[in-house]
């Protein structure tokens, strides 16, 4: 009889055994569960961050393209207005000297 109930609970020390391992088991599958969810959230995140860095990127290099295009503009603006303000000086300093010598001939009548 004493082996029988040597038997008997060395049975329900198995059993709660088990049912240990199965509590752990289960937890452990939950947990595998909730750190591939994890995963596969950084990995669209980072997905997402690696596009938006590319984005930014091309607005950057586009921003540096148009500033030296808008620099080449500037320049030629200024090289155009010094062009200018050479025409204008010529024609003011023939107008002036047209006007000088006028002056004289009117001067001589």
């Amino acid at each position: 009889m004493e082996g029988l109930e040597s038997e008997k609970a060395e049975l329900l020390k198995v059993k709660d055994y088990n049912q240990d391992l199965t509590y752990e088991l289960n937890n452990l599958r939950k947990e595998i569960s909730v750190r591939r969810d994890m995963e596969d959230s950084e990995k669209k995140d980072l997905e997402y961050l690696e596009k938006e860095y590319e984005a930014q990127k091309k607005k950057i290099e586009n921003m540096g393209l148009e500033k030296k295009e808008l620099e080449g503009r500037i320049q030629n603006l200024k090289m155009n207005h010094k062009e200018e303000i050479k025409e204008l000086k010529r024609g003011y300093d023939a107008a002036t000297k047209e006007l000088s010598e006028n002056k004289k001939v009117y001067k001589r009548v």
